[in-house]
């Protein structure tokens, strides 16, 4: 963060001072400790509300890809092994369908905050147009439905279905995955896709079993309580006081439906976000409809380059995202050092910075609320949020804001809260308190045992292993789809869609090699895990002095998240490493255990199963699998 005054019509130094104060305000000791998970007493927040309990009688089976989890990580990566020709593809997930976190994420308002246009993929392919430049959270999870139809990605996929363990069977050379159903799937490869931000997470606050009314987390909504659906009309609570947790990404879309529906709406907040202009509207079928083949991916990478600054003409989105950024990248010249651009960018943030909150003062009356809902912080210290109508909310009568200065609530009573002093009565409280963000979990979702009884969260005890984040030592066959010393950007489904292709090459060049145990190297593992190191001050810089949340650790970076975290020189490094490997061919890094020549032939081809119903035209989203 630069200190330095400038003069710009900005106060840089008074600015990073008061980062500095708001910050330490939110410090806290315990770190992720602060929360709890939903276990044990806690277990029912967990509770799927969309599906009655499914009762079936175990399956046992042989596939050769078993994939966990049916989001986009996992849907991409089935995707593209239908395309390639792998059909014997088994998808296990805890949900009763695809979707991800658009399954779960079912509250009112729920929509992406990245464009329409480049987040949902296939839209070529599946001849969809988005109707409006942002996509509801239900327009997605039917897109991704969609989707898992027309490449069969349900034929053989045990939904609703949770995994127990998976184990390496040496002698068999397959993964052993056992579920609650006792279910036992013998797959060749085990692909793991759960998802960077699977587990949600609640506060640890004194007295969460002890409130006697009704309360739910946002990604598990009850809808039967509050009445209405995904777009809105909580009839239900016209006569409850509801107090509300959180004010990240999920409660700026929930609350202001909160706040129309409910007799009284507290909304108790640690720190606010940053709320930006939206500027939703419906997409002009015209000029949709205008768009040359190819024309997504186009977009999907400009959106990629323009946020981590790689060097483009010009900003194809040109929303909140994109426009402040690409307008700085167009002041940097070749003589600037590296010094100049980064007190370039960080006046282009403060500057953002102060139009966010003089929006706050435009929008807000009372004017003690207005400071509250302030952010001070780097714009990319929490999820930058887009809305149009959260800011009015707090014009409404019944409508209360109790500011925490960073504290938090103190405790939960038998009929309510008590915050910042005051103790609130209310009949339903909802927690929107996020996730945990997936590589800095101590242990992976669900016991992952490679050879010799090693389990994955021993191996990672002291940080992540991996090579390209996708393979580890002492794990044959295994493949992971995750933030974990891969990238992460803006738009994470750019990265997804790279992972799942990466994913069918690397499964399908095994396939044509005739390999029966494939396996990362100790010394191409420990050379990624040493370059990933290296590159980590990166992602140091970007968040180190930001106020706590969950992309900094809660402000708690060390070496282990260091190796843990996400590739620090962002997607567009990531995928041209990618790239390179694919193309050099010889799969450089794994040893490869071939099968004798009678195998191979009774092995080819390998579960000719029946094919997606349709394949991706060549070209398409970077073309075929190479």
């Amino acid at each position: 963060m630069v200190e330095k005054s400038s003069g710009n019509g900005v106060d840089t130094a008074a600015l990073f001072r008061k980062y500095e104060e708001e910050k330490a305000k939110r410090v806290r000791a315990e770190g992720m400790g602060q929360y709890a998970r939903m276990e044990g007493k806690l277990a029912h927040f967990q509770a799927d509300p969309n599906a009655p309990p499914l009762t079936r009688d175990p399956v046992s089976k042989d596939v050769e890809v078993a994939i966990l989890g049916s989001g986009w990580g996992g849907i991409h990566a089935g995707v593209y092994l239908r395309q390639a020709g792998i059909d014997d593809v088994c998808i296990i997930d805890k949900a009763a369908d695809f979707g991800g976190v658009w399954y779960w994420n079912r509250y009112p308002g729920v929509a992406c905050d990245t464009e329409s246009y480049v987040y949902m993929p296939l839209l070529e392919e599946m001849g969809v147009m988005p109707k409006a430049n942002y996509a509801s959270g239900p327009e997605i999870m039917a897109h991704a439905q969609a989707i898992a139809r027309k490449f069969g990605l349900y034929d053989n996929a045990l939904l609703q279905t949770s995994v127990k363990e998976a184990r390496w069977d040496e002698p068999a050379a397959k993964w052993i995955i056992t579920t609650d159903h006792g279910d036992t799937v013998r797959a060749k490869y085990f692909v793991m896709t759960s998802g960077s931000l699977q587990l949600p997470k609640l506060p640890g606050i004194p007295g969460i079993e002890e409130f006697k009314g009704h309360s739910f987390h946002t990604s598990r909504w009850d809808f039967a309580y509050t009445g209405g659906d995904a777009h809105g009309g909580l009839t239900k609570l016209k006569d409850k006081r509801v107090a509300i947790i959180g004010t990240g990404a999920t409660a700026i879309q929930c609350i202001p439906h909160l706040a129309q529906w409910s007799k009284h709406l507290t909304v108790v907040q640690r720190t606010p976000s940053a709320i930006d202009v939206r500027n939703e509207h419906p997409t002009d079928e015209a000029w949709y409809k205008s768009q040359p083949s190819g024309w997504q991916m186009k977009r999907i990478e400009n959106f990629t380059d323009v946020v981590s600054m790689h060097p483009v003409k010009e900003d194809l989105v040109n929303d909140g995202w994109t426009r402040r950024t690409f307008a700085a990248m167009q002041q940097i010249t070749p003589d600037m050092s590296e010094a100049d651009i980064g007190e370039l960018l960080q006046l282009t943030d403060y500057r953002t910075g102060e139009e966010v909150r003089a929006r706050v003062d435009a929008v807000v009356k009372d004017k003690a609320t207005a400071e509250s809902l302030k952010a001070w912080y780097n714009r990319l210290c929490k999820r930058p949020c887009f809305h149009d109508g959260y800011l009015d909310v707090y014009n409404r009568e019944n409508v209360t804001l109790i500011d925490t200065q960073g504290k938090g609530v103190e405790r939960i009573t038998a009929t309510g809260l008590v915050a910042d002093g005051k103790e609130v009565d209310v009949d339903c409280i909802v927690y929107s308190t996020g996730f945990e963000l997936g590589p800095y979990t101590d242990a992976p979702v669900i016991p992952v045992i490679g050879r010799g009884g090693v389990t994955l969260a021993d191996k990672w005890a002291s940080g992540a292993t991996t090579l390209h984040g996708f393979h580890v030592h002492g794990f044959p066959n295994f493949l992971m789809v995750s933030i974990t010393q891969s990238a992460w950007g803006a738009n994470f489904m750019h990265m997804l869609l790279e992972q799942g292709r990466h994913v069918a090459y690397v499964i399908k060049a095994l396939r044509d090699r005739a390999v029966r145990v494939a396996e990362v190297t100790e010394k191409a593992e420990q050379a990624w895990v040493d370059h990933h190191v290296s590159l980590a001050p990166l992602m140091s810089r970007l968040w180190e002095n930001c106020t706590p949340g969950f992309f900094n650790n809660e402000g708690k970076l060390d070496d282990r998240t260091a190796r843990s975290g996400p590739y620090g020189a962002g997607v567009r490094a990531f995928v041209e490493k990618l790239e390179q490997w694919r193309q050099s061919g010889d799969l450089e890094g794994l040893a490869l255990n071939q099968l004798d020549r009678e195998s191979r032939q009774s092995t080819s081809p390998a579960h000719p199963g029946r094919r997606a119903e349709t394949a991706l035209t060549k070209g398409s989203l970077h073309g075929a699998i190479q």
